[in-house]
């Protein structure tokens, strides 16, 4: 049985310095030492890691400068000697009680003309670090019979659609690692959850890699706030919740790419 003793433990988000990881980092400061009014497990202290090292120094600093105890860990995760600096502090934690695995990026290209190291990036960023820090992060959470892990997926993980190979793939393997984690950890006081946001406003899509998109064609009601998908998953991480997809429309589509009730050749149709 999990144990519901306050705990004012760390929570470690990769990917913090903007977006979702961002908007996680703010409402764990704004929550503190103090069990939130949705009971989700209190975090004392913040350890963010982003490769982005000004921007994560600004989110660093503005937190620190509320009082909140924050620390910085700049890391490229796509490079296996970061990811060894990121283990080797979530082994040094004795207290940790929340790992979000947030980090990611995407390339909307074919997959044989995309860059093969940028494959092999994806691949290091949205696989690997994940599964080597959910595996630091067990050791001690098993320990104290507590704690939650929260893997960053996404509504595209279930879109077989072009332009989506790497991206939708690794995030898919998320998906069942995290439902089978779920299970190794049923007995532990750990509770593993899959977030998969549809459409959201962060700097996901500044990046030159769509620089060619389109947004335009995506429909205003399609988008979330970072801030509304990181409150989503909160709640439902306090729930016990496994899967959580914020917003009632992100979850309709959902089924629907689930269910396979609409054609997907009508989905590559409209999506492509």
């Amino acid at each position: 049985m999990p144990n519901l003793e306050p705990l004012a433990g760390t929570a470690l988000i990769t990917g913090a310095a903007h977006g979702i990881g961002a908007a996680f980092a703010r409402q764990l400061a704004a929550q503190g030492k103090r069990l939130p009014p949705y009971g989700c497990f209190p975090c004392g202290r913040l350890v963010l890691v982003d490769k982005d090292e000004t921007g994560l120094a600004s989110m660093v600093e503005s937190l620190a400068r509320s009082g909140h105890d924050v620390e910085s860990l700049p890391a490229n995760l796509a490079r296996p000697e970061d990811q060894d600096r990121v283990v080797e502090r979530i082994a040094r934690e004795e207290e940790l009680c929340l790992l979000i695995n947030n980090a990611g990026f995407g390339d909307p290209k074919l997959f044989f003309e995309q860059d093969a190291q940028l494959q092999c990036d994806m691949l290091q960023v949205h696989v690997v670090s994940a599964v080597r820090f959910c595996r630091a992060a067990l050791t001690g959470m098993v320990r104290l019979s507590r704690g939650g892990i929260i893997n960053v997926s996404t509504l595209a993980a279930d879109l077989p659609v072009p332009y989506n190979v790497m991206y939708g793939s690794t995030k898919a393997f998320l998906r069942s690692f995290s439902e089978t984690l779920r299970a190794d950890c049923a007995a532990t006081g750990v509770t593993v959850q899959l977030l998969c946001p549809g459409y959201t406003h962060t700097s996901f899509h500044d990046s030159p890699n769509y620089k060619d998109l389109d947004l335009g064609r995506v429909p205003r009601w399609m988008w979330s706030s970072a801030d509304s998908v990181a409150t989503a998953s909160l709640r439902a991480l306090a729930r016990r919740k496994f899967l959580c997809v914020p917003g009632l429309r992100n979850q309709c589509i959902g089924f629907l790419l689930r269910s396979r009730i609409v054609p997907m050749w009508i989905i590559r149709r409209i999506l492509t």
